[in-house]
């Protein structure tokens, strides 16, 4: 439920910057600059929980992939696809971009779901050094012994709440918001 919330408040946050007459590359660099600042701050918790467990932490623990990784990573792809989406579209409506940017969403968290499964059976990454692989496949060691991390499937859930994100921003669905009473 965290990753599909702030996949709409991705979408907030974009259409934001759109109203805004900011243009596809400011709104692409504001939100990539946001996901590198939330994957620095899961690095810093990971250093922060490696010298608290010293000597006993083991130094791999530095390379474990997190929710803070998931999300960082997460949102500065969605800000690159919001990119491609302004840039491949000459779109000046704010609705008809709203809308390409929920189709390329879906897109995107199809193109994940479908490709999640194969990735971490049949076509693992295992030539990339482990602490990368954890990215795809949720192995939090070597040996892929530990289960339980935070695979990048999950930001496939994040891509979703970005497309509920802009249909609820739509035009359409604020004709039908309920006036208060």
């Amino acid at each position: 439920m965290f990753l599909f919330l702030a996949g709409i408040s991705f979408a907030l946050v974009a259409d934001r910057l759109r109203r805004r007459d900011a243009t596809a590359r400011q709104i692409a660099a504001t939100t990539i600059r946001r996901g590198a600042e939330i994957l620095a701050l899961g690095l810093l918790f990971r250093l922060q929980e490696y010298i608290l467990g010293q000597p006993w932490a083991p130094w791999t623990d530095l390379l474990r992939v997190d929710i803070l990784n998931t999300i960082g990573v997460s949102i500065m792809l969605m800000g690159a696809l919001c990119w491609v989406v302004s840039a491949a579209s000459s779109a000046v409506d704010t609705s008809a971009w709203r809308m390409r940017n929920v189709c390329a969403a879906i897109a995107a968290a199809l193109a994940i779901s479908f490709a999640a499964p194969v990735v971490w059976t049949s076509w693992k990454p295992q030539w990339l050094p482990w602490y990368l692989e954890t990215y795809s496949t949720a192995c939090t060691t070597s040996a892929c012994r530990s289960r339980g991390s935070f695979p990048f499937s999950l930001g496939g859930i994040r891509v979703r709440g970005m497309a509920v994100g802009f249909v609820i921003l739509s035009e359409r669905a604020r004709l039908h918001e309920r006036e208060p009473p």
